[in-house]
């Protein structure tokens, strides 16, 4: 016991030690380093020459280990065999680990973030200060301690405690997610990527929806039919089209999301610790990781709106499980239609699960009645087959009317699921490795090889009745996320793997409740607290939490404030990073303006969040090419734009989109000199707008005035071919007749009688 214990001693002096050195670390940062080389190195290698304080700090290191050891040593002789001391001392360790590994982590992010260290400095600090006052009033902490222990680690508040904490989840995810100035989120969306990501995802198709477009038929719906429906509705439940307004759906979606998986957990694992703890760790991976910087609702499709529906089905599943109803089996079916309707790629992967669901319980012949099955029944199981499809077919039949019985309808549907499967936009699996992001890469075969493993492993045991059939569930989860892991598959990138992995999250949940049910009773409790601890902890020393605009911000401003906002790599500013070192050959001389200056922003021109949201309301108005388009086109007329911000300048001139690829144009900051892309990728579908102009020849094509720039390098028909033969086509047929801010009206140019 004695030999045990004096290891205890050599932890504990190694602990402080690493206090210490941290304390002389932080002194000698305000101390300058001796230079005696400074004037003797010649110029040309005064680049090596960069004294440091380290090797004196890493002497320090081992002198305080050694030091601290002999001490402890000397003043508890002949105690190390006393058991009561042991104990307390044990305690009293613990809690300086604690507080090491925090400190460590704090220094550990300092580095990480050099740019942004003030937090990760202000962090360590108080660190310090804890540990000191740890020492100096342990006494009293101790007493402290006990008091917590006995509350949290006792059978008799567990149950008071766990109802507390089901009631504090739902205000926590809350709280978590809600951006209270949700103007400054637009703000820095518009200035950081122009609303790129979002455009496509959401405001097109939402725009075009709720102005009386078809999804699919008048205007594109690049991700499902469904997005504009649910997205343009849920905007005017807020009171209207706006970007603030399509913000909100996306927080208010995910906060509703987030809250039922935490009850979905809390019913499921039966553990309200593990049920916080699980949804911790998804909003730590799903919604802070560093592939959705700066802020995660910057990408719409980066989200669970992606999939929004799984947790409706996995409530009906786990329903089935508990009480086995034809009704509960209807709902999951349901579910999975409405996904097919929403995003159909997702959707199918849903209804994989939900047919694995049904084939287990036709597979195996003593769970055959769990689902009722008989001859008899078998028109009504073959209604449940047909479940999904039928309820997808039926809101289409609703929202796109009889178009869903047309051949153009359905190409038009499967148009870039076949772009997708035929490797257009796919990345290499090894992608991550090629960008030295090893975690990641990592990541992307842990991922599927949980899944793997779980399924195999609880299928089997499943099969050959080793354990209760309610474990169904989790197996459903890991074919439900294999399937959406095609998403990673494909496009292997950082934020990939992270974008579907809520049920990947909601397995190893499974797999802690599976250990922690192996423990006693007390250490059960421990176990979950410390669980619980870890997840708060791994979520609150995220810097992409932190950094995040809600209302746990250290800053009034997080949008702008550099003690949280994070610039991209070497220090460059987020705001027009996209265009701001555009190469001068692929500019023009002057902008839409007529101007030389592009007077691209960055994030420390606004000293406040304030002064941002002022700006971008100055810059995001298009009233007067607004009020151009509205004085020449009727209400109902659809308008030929070809401009960057369509979506916003229809909005404001109340007028629905013409072209069928909405957004047409890859928007870029309009004080920008240069040409932009398209959102047409394939020669047949530069055609197809080509040739609808040329069937409707609209009175008016509306153009930023950028674009009738001419001449133009020859290399620009390369750099920008769909812009540059789509403008052309309109200079040829059109003529300029009327002009607002940006915007150039073009008014189709008569042609004589045989003329071409």
């Amino acid at each position: 016991m004695e030999i045990r214990n004096i290891g205890w001693f050599a932890v504990l002096a190694v602990l402080e030690a690493v206090q210490l050195t941290a304390l002389l670390s932080w002194i000698l940062s305000f101390i300058r380093v001796p230079q005696p080389l400074a004037q003797a190195v010649v110029p040309e290698w005064r680049y090596l020459l960069d004294p440091e304080w380290e090797s004196a700090v890493f002497r320090f290191f081992i002198a305080a280990c050694i030091g601290l050891m002999c001490v402890f040593v000397w003043l508890r002789r002949g105690r190390a065999a006393d058991i009561p001391f042991m104990a307390r001392l044990k305690c009293f360790m613990a809690v300086e680990a604690v507080l090491t590994v925090f400190l460590l982590s704090a220094l550990f992010k300092k580095a990480v973030y050099q740019d942004r260290p003030a937090l990760a400095a202000a962090a360590a600090g108080l660190v310090l200060a804890l540990a000191f006052l740890n020492k100096i009033f342990w006494p009293f902490m101790e007493r402290g301690l006990k008091a917590w222990r006995d509350l949290l680690f006792t059978g008799t508040h567990a149950r008071p405690l766990s109802r507390i904490l089901t009631g504090l989840m739902p205000l926590a995810i809350f709280f978590i997610i809600d951006v209270p100035n949700v103007s400054a989120v637009a703000a820095r969306a518009f200035f950081g990527e122009q609303f790129h990501h979002n455009d496509s995802f959401i405001f097109g198709p939402a725009l075009a929806y709720i102005n009386g477009c078809v999804a699919d038929v008048d205007t594109i719906s690049q991700y499902g039919p469904g997005v504009g429906v649910i997205f343009g509705s849920a905007m005017r439940a807020l009171g209207g089209f706006s970007y603030e307004a399509g913000f909100l759906t996306m927080i208010y979606g995910t906060i509703i999301y987030y809250i039922m998986c935490f009850f979905f957990l809390r019913q499921w694992l039966a553990s309200a610790a593990l049920a916080a703890a699980g949804v911790l760790f998804m909003l730590k991976i799903q919604m802070f990781n560093t592939g959705v910087y700066p802020f995660v609702f910057t990408y719409g499709s980066a989200t669970v709106l992606r999939y929004w529906f799984d947790i409706l089905f996995f409530f009906a599943v786990a329903a089935h499980i508990r009480k086995p109803s034809v009704w509960s089996l209807a709902a999951a079916g349901c579910a999975c239609g409405a996904q097919l309707f929403y995003i159909p790629s997702d959707g199918v992967y849903l209804t994989a699960a939900y047919y694995f669901y049904i084939c287990a319980h036709l597979c195996l012949r003593s769970w055959r009645d769990y689902i009722g099955f008989t001859v008899a029944r078998l028109p009504l199981y073959i209604m449940l087959a047909f479940m999904p499809v039928a309820v997808a077919f039926v809101l289409l039949r609703v929202f796109i009317t009889e178009a869903v019985w047309t051949a153009p309808f359905w190409r038009n549907v499967g148009e870039f699921i076949e772009y997708f499967i035929s490797g257009f936009g796919v990345t290499p699996i090894y992608s991550s490795l090629l960008d030295r992001q090893f975690l990641a890469s990592l990541m992307g075969f842990v991922v599927p090889g949980v899944y793997v493993l779980t399924l195999l492993t609880v299928g089997s045991l499943l099969a050959f009745k080793k354990i209760h059939r309610r474990h169904i569930l989790v197996c459903v989860l890991c074919v439900y996320g294999l399937g959406l892991y095609h998403y990673y598959v494909a496009r292997s990138a950082v934020t990939s793997y992270y974008v579907v992995s809520v049920p990947y999250a909601m397995v190893l949940c499974f797999w802690g409740k599976m250990i922690v049910d192996r423990l006693d009773v007390s250490t059960r409790l421990k176990t979950k607290v410390i669980i619980l601890v870890l997840c708060v902890w791994a979520l609150w020393t995220n810097h992409n939490f932190l950094s995040y605009p809600n209302r746990f911000n250290f800053s009034r401003d997080p949008v702008t404030d550099p003690l949280v906002a994070q610039p991209l790599e070497k220090g460059k500013p987020y705001f027009n990073h996209l265009f701001r070192d555009y190469p001068a050959e692929l500019k023009v001389p002057r902008n839409s303006l007529g101007e030389e200056n592009e007077d691209f922003f960055s994030e420390t021109d606004f000293p406040s969040d304030d002064t941002l949201v002022y700006y971008y309301r100055r810059e995001a108005d298009f009233s007067i090419d607004a009020a151009l388009i509205a004085r020449l086109t009727d209400r109902a007329q659809a308008v030929p734009l070809i401009s960057s911000f369509e979506i916003k300048i229809l909005m404001q001139a109340q007028r629905k989109p013409y072209f069928y690829y909405f957004p047409l144009v890859i928007s870029h900051p309009m004080r920008a000199r240069n040409f932009v892309r398209t959102s047409i990728y394939t020669v047949d579908q530069l055609n197809r707008v080509i040739q609808k102009l040329e069937e409707d020849k609209p009175p008016y094509v509306f153009m930023e005035r950028l674009f009738l720039t001419r001449p133009v390098p020859r290399h620009f028909y390369h750099y920008y071919s769909s812009m540059m033969l789509l403008t052309d086509h309109v200079i040829k047929h059109y003529t300029p007749v009327a002009e607002g801010r940006y915007l150039t009206a073009m008014k189709r140019v008569a042609v004589k009688e045989g003329g071409q």
